[in-house]
Formats: structure tokens, sequence, C-alpha cells
């Protein structure tokens, strides 16, 4: 429950003014004691009372710009509905405007170590629409690296390889069989070397009968040249 009367100390505290300001205040006649010399919870009351009589009902656009240090053409998009007349606004309520329109561009977001922060929203946003704009670029760049056969996916190549290294596999299990029956009853050893290293060499070599095309993904998207004629591409 709040008290009922107040010292002055707390009440230059409360309205956050000078205790000085409090005696020129109540010399005025606008902030009354009690007989105790303190001073009654309603005198915060009077206080914003006499501070809101101070403001003027209107003001002047120029004025209106140097008193928030903004253009005239932004305030004239938050207060048009504040207008009064030509170049001239209602004081409180375009103030006010003013507040809730910074209010609405801040919020409150989780950081990575669980911490509660206020960012700027549209500046957030803008940053999302950069990395994603990033992120689309270095995508589509890399999807063109692919296309001219400077870049493959590592799974491209590793069934490239499978399949080569499986064909080879096969080719070398097949040479004894195939020579078998062919060297049978061949005496020349120079002869049998000559087979079996030619039958050796066709099998290996048949790791290397790799075509370009091999690598490119089912899925990879073509992408017209022109497009990237003027674009650096990032190692």
């Amino acid at each position: 429950m709040l008290p009922k009367t107040i010292t002055k100390k707390e009440l230059s505290m409360l309205l956050d003014i000078s205790q000085k300001k409090i005696d020129e205040l109540v010399t005025q006649k606008i902030l009354k004691k009690t007989n105790t010399g303190k001073f009654e919870v309603s005198a915060i009351t009077d206080y914003v009372i006499y501070e809101r009589t101070k403001l003027p009902d209107e003001i002047k656009l120029s004025d209106l710009a140097d008193f928030l240090e903004l253009s005239e053409r932004r305030i004239q998009q938050f207060a048009e509905n504040e207008r009064i007349g030509r170049g001239r606004y209602r004081f409180v309520p375009t103030v006010k405007n003013y507040i809730d329109s910074l209010k609405s561009v801040y919020g409150e977001i989780v950081d990575e170590d669980g911490n509660i922060k206020q960012v700027d929203l549209k500046e957030l946003k803008m940053k999302k629409q950069i990395e994603l704009i990033d992120i689309q670029t270095r995508d589509r760049k890399l999807k063109h690296r692919k296309t001219k056969g400077e870049l493959y996916e590592a799974k491209d190549v590793e069934n490239v390889w499978s399949r080569n290294i499986g064909i080879c596999k096969s080719k070398l299990l097949n040479i004894a069989p195939r020579l078998a029956p062919v060297l049978k009853g061949e005496e020349d050893s120079k002869v049998i070397e000559q087979k079996i290293d030619f039958e050796v060499t066709q099998a290996l070599e048949s790791m290397a009968d790799i075509n370009v095309e091999d690598f490119k993904s089912s899925d990879l998207i073509e992408i017209e040249e022109e497009e990237f004629e003027d674009t650096e591409i990032i190692e």
C-alpha cells in the first residue's frame, strides 16, 4: 500500500527533479506541504498536470522537426492524422505517435547464449535478407561452376570412381579364366608375359576412361552463361 505522505527527498526521487526545484514549486504554490512538512502522494499528480499545461496544443511542422530531430517528410509520414492545418500539428498526439513508431520497429530476441536482447527489427530483417541473397548467390555460382565442369559433387565423384573400380576389378578377375585356354600349351614365357601384361593394362586403363559428363549431378540446373559473364567466381 502506498503511504499517504512522502518526504521532499522521496518526492524528488520520484519526480526526478532536484529538491531545490521542489522548493520553487512550493513557492509558486504548485506543490503544497502538509502541516508536518511532508507532501501528499497526490503531489505527483499535481506536478504531472503542471508539466502537461506547459506543453503547446499545436506546433509548426518546422519546429516539430527540430524538436524530434527528424526531417519534415518523416514527420508527415507518421503524423498525417494529427495535422490540423497547413504546416501545423497537434503536439502531444504527434509525439506519442512517434514514440509508438519507435516501439514497433524494436523487439526482443534470444541470442545464442540464451540472453534476451532488444534489436531493431528492420535492421534484423535486412541482415536476414542480405544473408539469404549471399546464400542464393553462392549456390548459383557453385551450380554455374558445375555446369562448366570446374566443380563436382563429392557423391558424384564417389559414384563414378566406384563404378570404374568395379569394372576394373571385374576385368582383372576375368584375366585368368580368359587367358587359361589361350595360353594352354604355350611354353614361351615372353609370350605369356606379353599377353598377361596386355590384359592387365587394358583393365587398368578402363579406370581412366572417364567422361566429364559422368560427374554432373542429375539435378543440376543449367544456368545461362550470360548471367555470370561479369561475376567473379570465389574459390
